[in-house]
């Protein structure tokens, strides 16, 4: 089993695209915000051999946390 890193990412999106996500018919997607300590903290679990897990919420109802495997 993989070793989790110490730190996450949690962002919202679209409820409709997560659910493209998961059925496999939406490629990447864009924002015009840099993410640059979150690929910092990335590159920093891949170099220690760990995974960061990201955190996604439906930006339509924010109230939970949604689960993809």
């Amino acid at each position: 089993m993989t070793e989790l890193s110490k730190f996450s990412v949690y962002t919202i999106l679209h409820g409709d695209k997560l659910n493209a996500h998961l059925n496999n018919k939406a490629g990447q997607e864009t924002e015009a915000k840099k993410w640059a300590s979150a690929a910092r903290l990335l590159s920093e679990a891949q170099t220690a051999n760990s995974s960061m897990p990201i955190i996604f919420a439906d930006a339509t109802d924010c109230s939970r946390l949604l689960r993809f495997t």
